[in-house]
């Protein structure tokens, strides 16, 4: 096979890992890999789908400059840190800059926001499956964190 280009080193080095020295090789410049014959590639079946993105978080976001701590924009996924920072623009942008004003009017357990996909755990699935394939210690909570949320209200 003809050699393809990758993002990174650090991708080929990936590549190469997965499918083994004997079936890949990486070149230093620009990247580019090789599969050599007997390498076995997952490719993902296409599937016709019903639905449609209705939105998606713009590329080069990142939480950290909208006021978000660098530990939990670290350990939370990027769909709840987008909601989190649109729904405090979003009362901000009402006028309301302290939301415990809410409690002046209504008690703590009449007021509530939940938005979301529900596959919040997606993020937690790269591990579940590509890291402990590669030898990757997965900490314990991963499982876990993969399971879909169900709301009820």
């Amino acid at each position: 096979m003809r050699p393809i280009e990758v993002a990174s080193r650090e991708e080929g080095l990936g590549y190469q890992k997965e499918l083994g020295d004997d079936n890949c090789d990486v070149f230093d410049g620009s990247w580019m890999i090789r599969l050599r014959q007997g390498a076995v590639l997952s490719i993902p079946k296409n599937l016709h789908l019903n639905r449609w993105v209705a939105g998606q978080i713009p590329t080069g976001w990142d939480a950290k400059r909208c006021g978000i701590p660098a530990d939990i924009a670290e350990a939370v996924d990027p769909i709840t840190l987008f909601t989190l920072v649109s729904t405090a623009e979003a009362l901000i942008s009402a006028g309301i800059t302290d939301p415990y004003e809410f409690y002046q009017y209504v008690h703590v357990s009449e007021v509530g926001n939940s938005s979301g996909s529900g596959v919040g755990g997606m993020r937690s699935l790269r591990p579940v499956f590509l890291d402990r394939a590669n030898g990757i210690n997965v900490p314990s909570d991963t499982l876990q964190e993969t399971f879909r949320i169900w709301l009820r209200g």
